[in-house]
């Protein structure tokens, strides 16, 4: 259930990155995957009204905010970077998103306290492949705070495998 249905690299997309996303990948999508598409096309709608009330609300603090000269973590999967990431997490110096946060990216500000808890029940406690903690307040990478936000990253390619020449442009 929770694979075809539940969070994914798209649950917090907006109608109109929706709609690019789908014009870029020539509106092809297997008839397998309609009901997830389906769902993310009936959850951008109310993203895109809690995005624009998000903006009015925060938008003007959110453009005042001074950002702190960034530390980019660079390397290639399975080479230890989220484990690097863990760990910088913990020193009180840096910040990071957590999982909700890059799966709403356009919302958190105003959902992440009212419905955080029930992702959390959701996801499972650590990842398949290597038994990494996983969890709505853990930290994680911006990779998929990306897709929402711009339509433009490689991981896209794994949504749209027969476009993914278009999407590894992005992996730079």
């Amino acid at each position: 259930f929770f694979r075809n249905f539940g969070t994914n690299m798209l649950s917090g997309v907006t109608l109109g990155q929706w709609q690019q996303i789908l014009r870029d990948n020539r509106f092809s999508i297997d008839p397998s995957f309609w009901p997830r598409a389906a769902l993310i096309t009936f959850g951008a709608l109310p993203n895109s009204l809690i995005a624009l009330t998000e903006q009015l609300q925060f938008g003007g603090a959110i453009d005042r905010t001074e950002i702190q000269p960034p530390l980019f973590i660079l390397g290639a999967w399975r080479s230890g970077t989220t484990h690097l990431h863990n760990l910088l997490a913990v020193d009180q110096r840096f910040a990071y998103p957590n999982l909700y946060q890059v799966t709403s990216p356009n919302t958190f500000l105003l959902t992440e306290l009212a419905t955080a808890w029930l992702m959390d029940r959701c996801t499972p406690q650590q990842r398949p492949q290597d038994a990494v903690k996983i969890g709505v307040n853990e930290p994680q990478e911006e990779d998929f705070a990306m897709c929402a936000l711009t339509g433009q990253v490689n991981l896209l390619a794994w949504a749209f495998p027969r476009n993914a020449t278009f999407y590894d442009r992005y992996m730079t």
